[in-house]
């Protein structure tokens, strides 16, 4: 008979795992674990410059599925806004932001910007939390002297190329938790 997880934590704390602590960080871990194995966007989301708004970002699929806490959600093809936060100033030097598409409900879909990147450093992800299912990334990128304004600017505009990172399953890594000495 296969015992469950929690009932395998449970008799190594009985048998000396007593920092409760330790014990404390597995379960947290096992429960991340669990709720990241059934929420994921499931298909190729076919990210692309939107077809009616320039300015927006279309998930090209007619239609995708969601696994929301291990239930199946379809979703049918949409423009999202760039959120405000993925501004760009005409300032010297290239600049880059990453826009994460994530959703919660396999309902609505919520674009979230990382921090602007100047001076040409290269833009970093932002963090996708770990009840969401990570759709897609996509980097906008900026040349010297060129204004990214979200909502006007289209990603196809002279000085803005848009690269776009779909997503098939969730690729994230997974925090290991360390060895308990």
């Amino acid at each position: 008979m296969a015992r469950s997880l929690l009932s395998v934590i449970r008799t190594q704390q009985a048998k000396g795992l007593d920092k409760p602590s330790d014990v404390a960080k597995l379960l947290d871990l096992v429960g991340q674990l669990a709720s990241r194995k059934c929420t994921y966007c499931s298909g190729f989301p076919d990210l692309k410059i939107g077809s009616s708004n320039a300015a927006k970002i279309k998930i090209g699929q007619a239609t995708l599925y969601f696994v929301i806490g291990g239930k199946i959600v379809a979703f049918a093809s949409a423009e999202i806004a760039v959120p405000a936060g993925a501004a760009m100033a005409g300032t010297a030097g290239a600049k880059e932001v990453y826009v994460m598409l994530t959703s919660v409900d396999g309902v609505n879909v919520v674009a979230a910007a990382g921090d602007v990147a100047t001076g040409g450093a290269a833009a970093v992800r932002p963090e996708v939390p770990l009840d969401t299912a990570l759709i897609g990334y996509v980097k906008i990128a900026a040349a010297t002297a060129t204004v990214f304004t979200p909502g006007t600017t289209h990603l196809d505009a002279s000085g803005i190329t848009a690269t776009y990172e779909n997503t098939l399953f969730d690729e994230r890594e997974f925090p290991i938790l360390a060895p308990v000495q």
